[in-house]
C-alpha cells in the first residue's frame, strides 16, 4: 500500500525497490503535499526510507551505485543516497 498513486514503474536495484508516487491524477496535481519517493525491500516490501518532494514524480527513478535520481512535475530534479535516503542535491 502507498499513500499516493504510483506513477511510472518502480526501479529495483541491489535488493531494493524505488517507487515514484504523486498526489493527483496523471495530468493534474492536487494542492498540498506533492509526492514521495518510496524505498522498499524488494523481497519483503518492508519500508527502508521515504522522501517527500515538492510535486508528483511521474517517471521511473534512475539508480546507480550511489544515488537514486528523480524529476518532479514542477521541474525539480533530485538525487538521494540510495542506502539512507539523504538528499544529495536538487536543481
Amino acid at each position: 500500500r502507498t499513500e499516493f498513486s504510483v506513477w511510472g514503474s518502480p526501479n529495483v536495484f541491489d535488493g531494493r525497490a524505488y517507487f515514484p508516487t504523486g498526489n493527483g491524477t496523471f495530468s493534474l496535481e492536487k494542492k498540498g503535499q506533492g509526492g514521495m519517493l518510496l524505498c522498499r525491500d524488494a523481497l519483503t516490501g518492508k519500508p527502508q526510507w521515504e522522501k517527500t518532494v515538492s510535486a508528483s514524480i511521474l517517471c521511473r527513478p534512475a539508480v546507480d551505485r550511489q544515488n537514486v535520481y528523480i524529476g518532479t512535475r514542477d521541474h525539480e530534479f533530485f538525487a538521494f543516497n540510495r542506502r539512507n535516503g539523504k538528499q544529495v542535491w536538487t536543481t
